[in-house]
């Protein structure tokens, strides 16, 4: 397992942490999410105060909450879940890519040195089609209309070839359509095709199939009925969506408990207009999920809204762990909201829980937080509330107040409890100087984790180009007060004080930098000596473009305990070092002498003296293959003997191994880790995962609307009784076909809230009218409705299409089908067909036009257009006739005389 440690200055003691990533490599999901987790651990006694920030902003989108502040306790380590959205690359770029993060220590606001995961993109492929209506529609008497919905959820873009045949075999489509889909993206297919060798009598009650291939034997068939254009247009009642899940099982055995086991099921899809629906369920024990550690959770978001139901989990001067609701908007940093209403699983206590960020002005900024809970058998209750405001005064200068309110009531003891929060911060930075000082101090009977807790941080500091020099003094303690059924009392549970001045080079690949300090410490809920060090601390690092990598960490102290009558002192040093070479490695750690408050105690006490050894030598195994399957493995040997807190020896052999396969979206691990001279602290771990993906209909919520079409005698937009409808005509609704019926009325069916486009210019049989508002409307519909769409009085152009043939031939075109096209002085189209008998009507506004009859779809070979086109003046005629000519080019024929003999 790889490991970058650095020394940082925090509170009252010089900090080595070690920190890393659990996997170096991450495979995203089918939706680009992926996970990992960042291990952190504080070796020293002295808790700190930490961000983790992002550097390749470009590349992910933070789904964890890396804004807030995390305190890391002495001695402890944290995992902390890295979940992320990838922002999609460019097709077919399928690639690793590293993202790096950075630490940075709130206490002295140094930098620590970048790390990084790699991010793998296997190419997958899942596509899904469907008919978005399974009546296909026959218009124009011998036209088919179809739409075909696709689906392109994978991240590579795919290629398609899509044929049609009727249930009788008959070929409806002359040639294959072939058109390509981006990845990740979503059409809809409108198209039109003449029928081919057949009529629309035979297609009287047929279906048609149709059969969608990608270039990799892909195949999906739909199958839909044969339907004549009507005055109804019924529109797609569901969505088909695949849900992307992961199902793992994940178990453990230790040596000191039982055994457990684990089910983990997670997904999320995203859906239209910037929406997103998932599910995340965890259980407590195999199929058990009433237990404290178990989750089942769905969660819908919308834009930068997010809903939540289920289990409800989340730490901030409270654990919350319970059932209810949650809901939270986040536009950035400074602009988000969080509320949560729980109830305890663990307590008998309503919770409610609001977080809130506001940016009031360009330069000002602030946070809030209210929590609430209420004990619904005792009736005692608890309140809290925290403000803080930061405002930039210009680009050197920050200031920033906080403050707070807490209140304790318990109704046995009849006892309300009242606490104060109080605190500020000044920071100047500019031309590689900076300074800050910030005070937080919480009163003794302040609820939450932070009662009684106090603490400053005061530095100044100077950057050049590759040297750093700064002086800190920082200060903690934490005076709780403690509630007995006899007593109240307050008790010093910690008390830490740090001043010295720290250094740092840095050259190339290398950096070395270094602490002098003194300290005082002390850790005891009873008053208890005071321990003090000199201390002095040197860290360095190596990571150049060799393929080797080191890290030394060593420390020098004197060590003294005040308050007591007998003398103490010692000499404590320790030395922590990593060097690697490519996959291969040794690490190790040397002390000898008390280096934390607890061995300065055992020390004294029992006049042991503090010994500890740690080294071991490890190995890297990653391959990935060309199907996309990766395996990685890691083996280390590790000899671990220290007398701190018992005498302890032993000898781990660990070994890790996991597996990826994309295309059988199978993935796991087995880690073991063995103690040879023990049973004891011996472990085994494995978990086994499955992508899946599960089709799903989400119903929608739909509405009517009617269009009725008339003849507005009076212009007054509205139909009155007695004007004429119109019946019998053909229009176009969002690219779907209708006719309307005798009531001169279409009705779209099924249709969500939105704009819709109507278009009326393929009307046959209407003369003389023109809709009032043009060939093309568009009209916003919120819950259905009905509309009126009025026509008014009209000139019109009427005109045919005459084909010559050449009597030498046997070939005969028939005009049907072709366009006319007419435009006007300011640049205004219209368009019409020509009809099976030749003829074609346009009716038009008062205006000069230029007819022209397309050539499209005539063989340039064989026909030729005689005046293509034609100006027609209706600003003083009512109509106007054009009529057109094609001739059939005549045959070249070679005649020889045949001589006779």
């Amino acid at each position: 397992m790889s490991q970058i440690s650095t020394a940082q200055q925090f509170g009252n003691f010089e900090n080595i942490l070690e920190y890393h990533f659990s996997e170096k490599e991450i495979n995203l999901n089918e939706n680009d999410l992926g996970l990992n987790r960042l291990i952190i651990a504080n070796p020293s006694p002295q808790a700190v105060n930490i961000k983790v920030q992002l550097l390749d902003t470009d590349k992910i989108r933070m789904i964890s909450d890396l804004e807030r502040t995390i305190n890391i306790g002495p001695g402890q380590q944290i995992i902390l879940p890295i979940r992320f959205s990838y922002r999609y690359h460019q097709e077919s770029d399928f690639r690793a890519d590293p993202v790096s993060f950075q630490i940075l220590m709130q206490d002295t606001q140094e930098l620590l040195e970048p790390f990084d995961f790699v991010i793998k993109t296997q190419e997958t492929r899942n596509w899904r089609a469907n008919l978005t209506n399974n009546q296909v529609l026959v218009q124009y008497e011998d036209m088919v209309e179809f739409e075909l919905n696709v689906q392109n959820r994978g991240n590579r873009r795919e290629e398609f070839t899509l044929r049609s045949t009727s249930q009788k075999g008959q070929k409806l489509i002359d040639e294959r359509l072939f058109f390509a889909l981006e990845a990740k993206r979503d059409t809809l297919i409108r198209l039109s095709f003449p029928v081919a060798e057949t009529s629309l009598a035979d297609l009287e009650l047929d279906q048609i199939r149709f059969s969608l291939r990608d270039g990799f034997d892909g195949k999906k068939e739909m199958t839909g009925n044969i339907q004549l254009v009507g005055s109804e247009i019924r529109q797609q009642q569901n969505a088909y969506y695949d849900i992307p899940l992961t199902m793992e099982v994940q178990g453990f055995r230790s040596s000191l408990g039982r055994p457990m086991m684990f089910l983990n099921l997670a997904g999320s899809i995203e859906l239209h207009n910037d929406q997103a629906l998932g599910i995340n369920m965890r259980t407590d024990g195999m199929g058990h999920l009433g237990g404290p550690n178990s989750l089942y959770q769905a969660h819908y978001r919308k834009g930068d809204f997010t809903y939540t139901a289920g289990t409800i989990i989340k730490f901030t001067d409270f654990l919350i762990n319970g059932y209810g609701a949650g809901m939270s908007y986040h536009k950035s940093d400074k602009e988000f909201h969080d509320l949560t209403v729980s109830q305890s699983r663990m307590d008998p206590l309503y919770q409610v829980d609001y977080s809130g960020g506001f940016k009031y002005a360009q330069d000002v900024a602030g946070t809030v937080h209210h929590f609430a809970n209420y004990d619904y058998q005792s009736g005692s209750y608890n309140y809290l509330f925290t403000k803080s405001l930061q405002y930039q005064i210009n680009r050197a200068w920050t200031v920033g107040v906080s403050g707070g309110y807490s209140n304790e009531f318990d109704n046995f003891q009849g006892r309300l409890t009242e606490g104060h929060l109080w605190g500020y911060e000044v920071a100047y930075q500019k031309n590689g100087f900076s300074a800050i000082s910030q005070i937080n101090n919480y009163s003794d009977t302040f609820i939450g984790i932070n009662r009684g807790f106090s603490y400053q941080r005061h530095q100044v500091r100077k950057s050049w180009k590759n040297y750093e020099l700064s002086a800190f003094h920082n200060q903690t303690a934490r005076r709780p007060m403690i509630f007995t059924p006899d007593s109240i009392y307050v008790v010093d549970a910690m008390q830490l004080k740090e001043t010295g001045v720290r250094n740092s080079f840095a050259y190339k690949k290398a950096r070395m930098s270094g602490t002098f300090s003194y300290m005082e410490q002390r850790f005891a809920m009873q008053a208890g000596p005071m321990a003090q060090y000199l201390r002095t601390a040197w860290t360095y690092n190596y990571g150049g473009n060799l393929p080797v990598r080191f890290s030394l960490n060593s420390a020098l102290s004197y060590v003294t305990l005040e308050g007591l009558e007998d003398v103490y002192s010692r000499i404590a040093v320790t030395n922590n070092f990593n060097l690697s070479y490519r996959s291969f490695g040794i690490r190790g750690r040397v002390d000898r002498g008390p280096n934390f408050y607890n061995e300065v105690v055992r020390d004294f006490e029992d006049n042991i003296l503090p010994q500890r050894i740690q080294a071991g030598p490890y190995v890297d195994f990653t391959k990935t293959l060309k199907n996309g399957a990766q395996f990685s493995n890691n083996t280390q040997a590790e000899y671990f003997k220290d007398n701190v807190f018992f005498d302890r020896e032993m000898l781990f052999v660990r070994n890790s191994f996991r597996f990826n396969l994309p295309k059988a979206g199978f993935y796991g691990g087995l880690s073991v880790s063995l103690n040879m001279l023990s049973r004891n602290n011996s472990f085994v771990n494995f978990n086994l995962g499955k992508k899946l993906s599960v089709p799903t209909v989400g119903i929608r919520k739909y509405h009517d609307v009617k269009l009725k079409f008339f003849k507005d005698e009076n212009r007054n937009g509205v139909w009155d009784a007695g004007e004429e409808v119109i019946a019998n005509e053909y229009v176009m609704v969002n690219g779907r076909m209708a006719m309307t019926d005798a009531e001169g009325v279409i009705t779209y069916k099924n249709v969500e809230d939105g704009e819709y486009t109507l278009e009326m210019r393929n009307m046959r049989n209407l003369v003389g009218w023109v809709p009032a508002k043009g060939v093309e409307q568009h009209f916003t519909t919120y819950k259905g409705g009905a509309y009126g769409v009025p026509f008014i009085k009209s000139k019109f152009i009427k005109g045919s299409v005459r084909v010559i043939h050449d009597d030498n031939q046997t070939d005969r075109f028939n005009p049907q089908g072709m366009k006319v096209n007419v435009v006007n002085e300011k640049g205004e189209q219209y368009e019409t067909i020509v009809n099976s008998k030749g003829e074609f009507l346009l009716n038009v506004p008062s205006g000069r036009y230029i007819v022209t009859l397309s050539s499209a779809g005539l063989s340039a070979d064989k026909y030729q257009i005689e005046n293509s086109s034609q100006s027609v003046d209706l600003l003083d005629n009512g109509r106007c006739e054009v009529h057109f000519t094609i001739r059939q080019k005549a045959r070249d024929m070679n005649i020889r005389r045949i001589s006779r003999r």
